[in-house]
């Protein structure tokens, strides 16, 4: 066991004298290298947290990885992955599918079925300003800017103070 232990010594003294040595390099060199290299590790740090926000690594499933793509636009990924977990690539849906997952991966949909709620409340109340308001809202998010149009000047007619 003594001679083991001296091995390691020697291994250790040689590793030592290689990294005084490197020092002594290092600081002759009239350029500071030691603080490119520095600087190089932490710009890589840096750019890599701020890369891992917007990948799908460490998704623990393909259902997170929809959700991920999703989230930060990759819309065509999203899609795709989505059609063929839950479509079975038929194009026919699967009975079930979260409507949240499907919300994030095709967000005109969800616009779509708010905008029908707000007709429909229109219909039942005509003249609301109120639900105009908020229609004409959801219409210019999907860019129907005649029907923004339509519903401003339905407000206005209704309240020409607005």
């Amino acid at each position: 066991m003594g001679m083991y232990t001296q091995e390691m010594k020697s291994e250790l003294n040689f590793w030592r004298s290689l990294e005084v040595y490197t020092w002594k390099v290092v600081r002759r060199s009239p350029l500071p290298y030691q603080w490119i290299g520095i600087g190089l590790v932490v710009l890589v740090i840096i750019a890599s947290v701020a890369n891992v926000k917007s990948s799908v690594a460490g998704a623990r499933g393909e259902r997170e990885v929809i959700e991920r793509a999703a989230r930060v636009g990759d819309y065509e990924t999203a899609r795709k992955l989505y059609s063929d977990q839950f479509t079975g690539g038929s194009g026919q849906k699967v009975l079930g599918a979260e409507s949240k997952l499907e919300d994030l991966v095709y967000p005109e949909q969800k616009l779509a079925r708010e905008i029908e709620k707000w007709e429909s409340g229109l219909a039942e109340n005509p003249g609301n300003r109120e639900i105009m308001r908020g229609l004409a809202q959801l219409y210019e998010q999907v860019g129907n800017i005649e029907k923004v149009i339509e519903l401003r000047e339905q407000i206005r007619i209704l309240d020409p103070n607005e």
